[in-house]
């Protein structure tokens, strides 16, 4: 049963108050740059990356609001048959005309230990949406060299296994990635590049080498 109240839950009203709060504390500097983004957005950058809240473009990269358009899932996934993605690339690359994508993974990933350790059990179909959206990472994690069987959680050698398998699927990503800007034709260069954001540390790690989708219109000059 589900019902509708005009009461809000007290960590949903904290949030609107904070809101309200930090909205009315702006500085006039802090307001124009408010309204200067109301005229539009122009981000240099196509940010794919976890839905893991400690992970925010902003966090990482120190942006502000306008600078970096967002798709955020569970484990950085980019499916080649998700509408939900191809938007984000599409709409970023053309109507945007992003010129850089970075496809960012993290460590402690639950959707890549999820798929780490499911790939060392015994198989089973997926069935649940979670299990469905992991099931190409899953494939992934279980191609990769390891201990058989799995070596022990909080161990040296768990933990570099697990690290594989967030390293690998960022570049399994960039390389789906690669693969629609290619197929979209776009008249601009765009590059491609992966990286890890270590939660523990705050640092960004570059993984792979970055991927230059040369433009249509450049190939002509050529």
């Amino acid at each position: 049963m589900s019902m509708a109240s005009e009461s809000l839950s007290p960590v949903i009203a904290n949030f609107f108050t904070a809101s309200s709060h930090g909205a009315d504390a702006v500085s006039d500097v802090e307001l124009r740059s408010f309204q200067a983004s109301a005229q539009g957005q122009t981000p240099h950058l196509l940010f794919i990356g976890c839905s893991d809240s400690r992970v925010p473009e902003s966090t990482v990269f120190f942006s502000e609001p306008g600078d970096i358009f967002v798709h955020r899932n569970i484990a950085n996934q980019f499916h080649t048959d998700d509408d939900n993605a191809l938007s984000v690339l599409t709409y970023g690359l053309q109507a945007l005309q992003i010129p850089n994508v970075i496809v960012l993974g993290h460590t402690d990933c639950g959707g890549a230990k999820f798929s780490y350790e499911a790939a060392n059990a015994d198989p089973v179909p997926p069935t649940t949406p979670l299990e469905r959206w992991l099931a190409p990472l899953t494939t992934l994690a279980g191609t990769l060299p390891g201990a058989i069987p799995r070596p022990p959680p909080g161990t040296s050698e768990y933990e570099r296994e697990f690290r594989l398998v967030i390293d690998e699927n960022v570049k399994a990503q960039v390389g789906y990635v690669e693969e629609i800007v290619r197929a979209l034709g776009l008249p601009s260069t765009v590059c491609i590049q992966g990286g890890v954001y270590e939660i523990e540390t705050g640092k960004l790690i570059r993984v792979g080498k970055q991927i230059v989708v040369i433009g249509t219109e450049a190939e002509t000059a050529v």
